[in-house]
């Protein structure tokens, strides 16, 4: 299992062409992966518990920049941490 993001692409040799839509991105777990919490795109199961919390969390830049104002214990790294420990 992957913890955190993984920071490059597939690897061309292993795409299914050159429209595979793996080869745009870089979000996306590599294969062999397993992704216990998928967090690509807008972050939508962080910012969701974001707003269970009380938070106003319209967007995962946003929510980011905001990280600072909250308690380590309303961040994405427990977040991550309690998908990766359940």
């Amino acid at each position: 299992m992957l913890f955190g993001y993984t920071g490059q692409g597939i690897d061309p040799r292993r795409a299914e062409g050159p429209e595979d839509p793996r080869l745009s991105t870089y979000e996306r777990s590599l294969p062999g992966f397993e992704a216990r919490l998928d967090l690509v795109g807008k972050q939508e199961p962080w910012l969701a518990r974001l707003q269970d919390q009380g938070y106003v969390a319209t967007d995962g830049p946003g929510a980011f920049g905001t990280e600072p104002e909250r308690p380590a214990e309303h961040g994405i790294s427990a977040l991550l941490t309690g998908a990766v420990l359940s």
